[in-house]
């Protein structure tokens, strides 16, 4: 049975130096002892002490619970809580309320564009509106130097040309503040979204930090309970080979 444990562990410390590309006589100076104890524990004909063990470990970044026992260390990550993954979707739900928020942002500048653009619009029209009254005068003052029937046809296009001023007027008016109001509603409403949106990103994030700080907590725990059980598997370990090597030279003896 210990020869067993020895040949698996030996393969083992093989395998991972080996991935390393590292030789029997590098590891051996690294960790201060011969080539042929290394190629014996490598064998399974002899062991490293812990205190190799551990330097080993450190060395090559891999837990003295795959070298002793053959355990992987994803078996204990495995078992983290799953607020791990909750992290991911909040910082996914983050990203989507950014997005939204600079969505929001370039429908107020579009809704500023459309009312300057309806001022304008509005000011033209004035102008324009201004320029129709000023030919109604033009045509008032021309109306006193012709004859009545020049003067019924003027009276007409004056009449035609107030028509058309007022309608074009009452149109304008019409157009132009229910588009402002509606741009202004519109502004109104995307501000209050933002808003919204800004609070629920701040509260996701206050949410986030808290489960981040409570995983940490639980990964701490976790590890020192690992280190607590790999202190105590070693030491195992130890009485095991220590027991071993005496019941051995009973035999023998």
């Amino acid at each position: 049975m210990e020869s067993n444990v020895l040949i698996a562990i030996g393969k083992r410390i093989a395998e991972i130096r080996k991935s390393h590309n590292i030789t029997q006589e590098t590891l051996a100076d690294q960790l201060g002892v011969s080539p042929k104890h290394i190629s014996h524990t490598e064998c399974g004909k002899s062991s490293l002490s812990l205190k190799n063990l551990i330097e080993f470990c450190h060395l090559y970044d891999c837990s003295l619970d795959y070298i002793v026992f053959g355990k992987s260390e994803d078996s204990t990550l495995s078992k983290l809580p799953p607020e791990i993954s909750n992290i991911q979707t909040l910082e996914e739900e983050k990203q989507t309320i950014l997005s939204d928020r600079q969505r929001l942002r370039e429908e107020v500048r579009k809704s500023t564009v459309e009312i300057q653009r309806l001022t304008i619009e509005l000011s033209e029209t004035q102008k324009l509106n201004q320029s129709l009254q000023k030919n109604n005068d033009d045509l008032r003052n021309r109306n006193g130097l012709k004859s009545r029937s020049e003067q019924e046809l003027f009276e007409e296009e004056i009449k035609d040309v107030r028509d058309q001023n007022s309608k074009l007027q009452i149109q304008v008016n019409k157009s132009s503040v229910q588009a402002v109001d509606e741009a202004h509603r519109k502004q109104k409403e995307a501000e209050k979204q933002l808003q919204s949106l800004k609070y629920q990103a701040e509260q996701n994030r206050k949410t986030a930090e808290k489960e981040v700080q409570t995983l940490k907590k639980r990964i701490r725990l976790q590890s020192e309970k690992i280190n607590e059980i790999k202190f105590f598997c070693g030491i195992g370990y130890i009485v095991a080979l220590v027991l071993s090597a005496c019941l051995i030279k009973m035999c023998f003896l």
